[in-house]
């Protein structure tokens, strides 16, 4: 993969993350290879590795933490993600629906609690 198309879709994905987040306050990781498969002619280790690339990058920029949440995506019920998981970018989607799913979530960190 050439350096130009690794940087447009890189930067694609951010855009793309960028828009999500600031409207839902959450990003699903599944999102990012949907939208490499939509918009790009990258082959899927290509994809993978671009969307890695954005997910760290945008954990530079944010605060977040990473959850588990069952589709529909319910911040509710969300639990925590293991130090340790193995990252995935993508969804079957002929898969078990309720198989749960990695999501980009605000973290609050060491925020003061408001009253």
């Amino acid at each position: 993969m050439n350096h130009h198309a690794t940087h447009h879709a890189t930067q694609l994905l951010l855009d793309e993350m960028e828009e999500y987040y600031s409207s839902f306050e959450h990003f699903p990781l599944y999102h990012l290879v949907w939208t490499l498969r939509g918009q790009t002619a990258l082959a899927p280790g290509d994809m993978h590795e671009v969307a890695r690339g954005a997910f760290d990058e945008f954990r530079r920029r944010h605060r977040v933490r990473l959850v588990w949440s069952r589709w529909p995506i319910d911040l509710e019920t969300s639990w925590s993600v293991e130090p340790d998981v193995q990252l995935d970018f993508d969804l079957d989607p002929d898969g078990d629906p309720s198989e749960p799913l990695l999501v980009l979530v605000p973290d609050p960190g060491d925020a003061e609690p408001t009253d």
